[in-house]
């Protein structure tokens, strides 16, 4: 099975499935060996901790309830893709894993505003600046460059004024140096004295 046709399968371009294959290798999921002129090997590691063991054994189970658990467990695949016999990928964990991170920095940036365009550069839908891409590794260093950013901007009316998080995110806003809003204590009132 080619990258295209894999992708196709799973509901997704095949440079998008191969670039998810890449992040999991990058997170130690899986491991990817190329085997010279004939494909690729992808095996997931520590298999075991991705299992779900359940416990509960019913030996009264008639054959229609066998039939009906069967047809569920075949349902809960849909969104698993099948790479080189029986090794599994699990597209949801990745997105689900990625809206979580994304609304972590839109609840901290806290400048409501175009969120689709917003989320299309954090998922790498849209190019950002010098047509890169945003990657799931740069997420934890924008939540916290964010964290720092909203606590030396206001969001209006003052300098330093929040940029539109769609700027943020185009320009790489988050590998700029923070301007620090100077902490000025409160001048004493002066009062004039005339003779």
């Amino acid at each position: 099975m080619g990258r295209a046709e894999f992708g196709k399968s799973i509901g997704m371009s095949g440079s998008t499935a191969w670039f998810w294959l890449n992040q999991f290798k990058l997170d130690s999921m899986i491991d990817i060996t190329p085997i010279h002129g004939k494909g690729t090997v992808v095996t997931v590691l520590r298999w075991k901790e991705y299992q779900v063991v359940d416990t509960t054994v019913d030996t009264e189970k008639t054959q229609d309830e066998h039939r009906m658990n069967t047809y569920k467990n075949d349902k809960n695949v849909k969104n698993i893709g099948v790479v080189n016999n029986n090794t599994l990928l699990n597209t949801d964990t990745i997105q689900n894993s990625g809206e979580q991170k994304f609304q972590q920095f839109w609840e901290i940036y806290d400048k409501k505003i175009d969120p689709n365009r917003c989320r299309d550069y954090w998922f790498g839908r849209k190019s950002i600046r010098n047509k890169k891409k945003i990657q799931p590794k740069d997420w934890d260093s924008i939540i916290e460059h964010t964290k720092e950013y909203v606590e030396n901007t206001y969001k209006e009316d003052k300098y330093p004024t929040r940029k539109h998080p769609a700027t943020y995110l185009y320009n790489s806003g988050w590998l700029d140096e923070i301007i620090k809003i100077k902490q000025t204590a409160k001048q004493p009132e002066r009062k004039f004295v005339y003779k």
